[in-house]
């Protein structure tokens, strides 16, 4: 399923504490110097020949149908990215504009970028500061989960999602290579089953040997309705916060978490307000970024969107 959502409203909180797409770049490799100049030092005496006549100034000359200006193989008019290379032409929410050059690839129709960082004003966690793109994961048929840590079994299905295999009672998640400092990733899921207050799927932020770390995400509760969810635990069991929202959420839920030292924000699609969460020895370091389910939860994951925030701001 797509859906579009844009209120990166987590941003505002996280600043307020103290708190670019992957680039991809063609290559030249022409010739750098000048071009080649025949000097022809002899001269036509003969008649003299009217040059060709100027063109009208609305006359554009003819683009050619067999331009293929980023050399992947496809013609620029076929091509729904004609600078970068991008010969499986994968566009996430079919707007048009392929998945590489597309600066918000999971929102469709949001090209505006408005700092120029590579990540399009719409997806952007921090309008106005130029954070980096990390990756855009879209979960395509075929694509493979190599490099990523995984608790549990988990794969990509046909129709195009992450997820686990199985019932487990205990935390199940995938996390893809990358660690960062600080870092907002945001992610769609579609919730089938919550069946208690324990369940939970969403996103965790977690230093490299996991005892420490702030999830944001859809808890159930035991009259089976669906509440939003911020908690970290970073000294172990005894040293542990949460924030939880009562309201009533619904199957599909987007939602996008920030996290810096000392502090997390989670903002999801179908709630109005910014949950915070901060702890002075909350995640730091190098932190890396899952998805996951816990307590018998039932739910897959559309996409997951990774950008690295810059420091000090």
């Amino acid at each position: 399923m797509r859906f579009a959502w844009s209120p990166w409203v987590a941003g505002v909180a996280l600043s307020a504490i103290g708190c670019s797409f992957q680039g991809s770049t063609a290559s030249n490799d022409g010739d750098a110097g000048a071009d080649d100049v025949s000097d022809d030092s002899s001269t036509d005496t003969g008649d003299a020949v009217d040059p060709p006549d100027a063109p009208d100034a609305g006359d554009t000359p003819d683009a050619s149908p067999l331009v293929d200006t980023d050399g992947d193989g496809l013609v620029d008019s076929q091509d729904n990215c004609v600078e970068i290379q991008n010969a499986d032409q994968r566009d996430h929410e079919a707007d048009g504009l392929g998945d590489v050059c597309d600066p918000c690839p999971h929102l469709p129709g949001s090209n505006a970028d408005a700092d120029a960082d590579g990540i399009g004003d719409a997806c952007d966690p921090r309008p106005g500061i130029e954070d980096r793109f990390v990756a855009f994961y879209g979960f395509y048929p075929g694509d493979t989960l190599a490099g990523w840590t995984q608790a549990g079994t988990w794969s990509i299905s046909a129709e195009g999602y992450l997820q686990p295999g199985g019932l487990q009672s205990s935390w199940q998640y995938a996390r893809p290579p990358g660690r960062f400092a600080r870092v907002a990733a945001a992610t769609s899921m579609i919730i089938e089953s919550l069946p208690d207050e324990d369940a939970f799927v969403g996103i965790s932020i977690e230093t490299d040997d996991e005892s420490k770390w702030h999830a944001c995400g859809v808890g159930g509760t035991a009259m089976g309705t669906r509440r939003s969810m911020l908690y970290g635990e970073w000294t172990g069991n005894s040293d542990y916060e949460m924030l939880v929202r009562g309201q009533d959420l619904g199957e599909t839920v987007q939602l996008m978490q920030q996290t810096v030292p000392g502090a997390s924000a989670c903002s999801l699609s179908n709630t109005t307000t910014t949950d915070l969460l901060t702890g002075g020895a909350s995640p730091s370091g190098s932190m890396g970024t899952s998805l996951g389910v816990d307590d018998n939860a039932v739910a897959r994951f559309d996409y997951l969107f990774v950008v690295e925030l810059a420091p000090g701001q």
